[in-house]
């Protein structure tokens, strides 16, 4: 995506590197009990065993040893930008081994151009048991937030944009946001964390959880509810308290402007629409 209808202003960066003055990152990893030191797992050592670059056509293949268990994680990427990650756990141990799965979207700083316009919701947003919760950035400072459900996600959202990470969808899951000064830094988290799973020695799961950063489409995420039966991904569109008139004028509109060639005309044929509909009433 182009940040302006002029391509020389240059492209939309969503994420960028850990250590950046406005750094943004999603992350997805397993962390042992009692990990104080890393409790999601950021400094797990991934080694690439197939693959050179992620692509559409081509995956990506990595492993990581915790605790004694061999994670094998399978990575593909669709042109919208989700990312899958889909893992198999085998405990290669004599002991029993508990992991737990980490996801997390991080913005390291507020990014820029922040409106800070009351109707649109920037900062930490989530869903839970198909119920929608979002924190500004002013509030993430002044108090944690978490909450336990049933499956869902965890991300970062301004006006146009989500970075976010994707719990696996059976299972419960919580969720926290969070702020903390690092290196003088705001750092705003949005993670989740699903129950624990045990694996006795020799046994074998398989694991798939998601990452997404890109545009928040209406047809994108509603596809990816529907198709991969992600909770509430198209919530992260805040249609604000008057949804239930939003959503369908959006709709048309979108329609009129695909249909027309033109988001004028498709203004227009709107607008004349809803006189119309409206014109018993005068």
């Amino acid at each position: 995506y182009d940040m302006t209808l002029n391509p020389e202003d240059g492209q939309v960066e969503l994420l960028s590197p850990a250590g950046g003055e406005r750094a943004a990152v999603v992350a997805d990893n397993w962390t042992l009990p009692g990990m104080t030191d890393d409790p999601l797992g950021l400094n797990t050592a991934w080694a690439l065993v197939s693959g050179a670059r992620l692509t559409p056509d081509t995956p990506v293949v990595l492993r990581a040893e915790v605790g004694g268990v061999d994670i094998e994680r399978t990575l593909t990427v669709d042109e919208h930008f989700l990312v899958t990650a889909s893992d198999v756990l085998t405990n290669r141990g004599a002991q029993p081994v508990t992991l737990t799965r980490q996801g997390l979207a991080r913005q390291i700083n507020r990014p820029l151009g922040l409106l800070n316009f009351f109707i649109i919701q920037e900062g930490p947003v989530s869903v839970q048991d198909d119920s929608y919760h979002d924190f500004t950035y002013n509030k993430t400072e002044k108090e944690d937030w978490t909450n336990t459900g049933e499956a869902g996600w965890a991300g970062i959202t301004d006006r146009y944009w989500l970075h976010a990470a994707i719990a696996p969808q059976d299972g419960n899951t919580t969720i926290d946001y969070s702020h903390r000064l690092i290196d003088g830094n705001n750092v705003y988290d949005s993670a989740y964390t699903p129950d624990a799973m045990t694996l006795t020695p020799g046994a074998s799961v398989a694991s798939v959880a998601y990452l997404y950063a890109g545009a928040k489409e209406r047809p994108v995420l509603e596809s990816y509810e529907n198709d991969l039966g992600i909770i509430g991904m198209s919530r992260a569109i805040d249609w604000g308290a008057m949804g239930l008139l939003v959503r369908p004028i959006m709709w048309m509109l979108s329609w009129l402007g695909s249909s027309l060639g033109n988001y004028g005309l498709g203004i227009l044929a709107l607008t004349f629409i809803i006189k119309l509909l409206l014109f018993p009433l005068f």
